[in-house]
C-alpha cells in the first residue's frame, strides 16, 4: 500500500507528519491524503519536494507514492 511506504520513509527519518509538511512546503492535509492513498497522482513538483525533505532519490519517493 502506498500510504504505508511513504509513512515508513517519513518515520524512518524521524519526522512527524507536520514536520515533513513544513520541510517540503506541502500542506499537512495534502500530505495526510498522500499517506492515506486519497491523493493518487501528485505532481512531479510535489514528489520532488518530498524527496528533498526526506533526502531520498525522487525515484524512491515515486515508488513509495505510486506503488499500489
Amino acid at each position: 500500500i502506498m500510504s504505508t511506504k511513504l509513512k515508513e520513509l517519513r518515520i524512518k527519518k524521524g519526522y512527524s507528519l507536520d514536520e515533513l509538511a513544513k520541510l517540503s512546503g506541502i500542506s499537512v492535509s495534502y500530505m495526510n491524503e498522500l499517506e492515506k492513498g486519497l491523493k493518487k497522482n501528485p505532481s512531479l513538483d510535489i514528489v520532488h519536494k518530498i524527496a528533498i525533505a526526506l533526502n531520498q532519490d525522487i525515484v524512491d519517493i515515486c515508488y513509495a507514492i505510486l506503488d499500489k
